[in-house]
């Protein structure tokens, strides 16, 4: 009788203990799961803020492109009309050294304008490969949501 409440204790004291560590275990994967949920909100939100000022960033450099290119076929213009002053008055040291400084400074402003267009076209592929990391976050996200409860 004695050796009945003995084993009966212990079978009850064996599957208590077996009850609590698979509680105990279960829990902490949820606290895992948890906390990367957490760590995928804030990178979340983190590439949100960051692409809301790559896109004012963008917005800013478009009108630096769109400004250079103006500049540039101006300087262009000037280029084309001492060209043609110079080449009705070839002899013309003073018409000489206008054609060159406009060359010169048509030079420079073409390349001022394809820098700008570069930087532009750089802060767009940025700007599409942080939308790509944000979607990819989102989904991650809702799978997690939905792992978790």
């Amino acid at each position: 009788m004695k050796v009945k409440v003995i084993v009966a204790g212990l079978l009850i004291i064996a599957s208590a203990s077996g009850y609590s560590q698979s509680v105990g275990v279960d829990s902490t994967n949820i606290l895992k799961k948890q906390q990367k949920v957490l760590a995928v909100e804030k990178r979340l939100v983190d590439n949100k803020l960051k692409l809301e000022e790559m896109q004012k960033s963008l917005t800013s450099k478009e009108n630096a492109h769109q400004k250079s290119l103006g500049q540039s076929q101006e300087s262009a213009d000037k280029n084309k009309d001492a060209a043609e002053n110079l080449q009705s008055n070839s002899d013309s040291k003073k018409d000489s050294r206008r054609a060159d400084k406009a060359a010169s400074q048509a030079r420079r402003d073409a390349k001022r304008s394809r820098k700008a267009e570069s930087r532009m076209n750089s802060v767009d592929a940025d700007i599409k490969s942080l939308q790509n990391k944000i979607d990819k976050d989102e989904k991650e996200l809702e799978k997690l949501k939905t792992d978790v409860g």
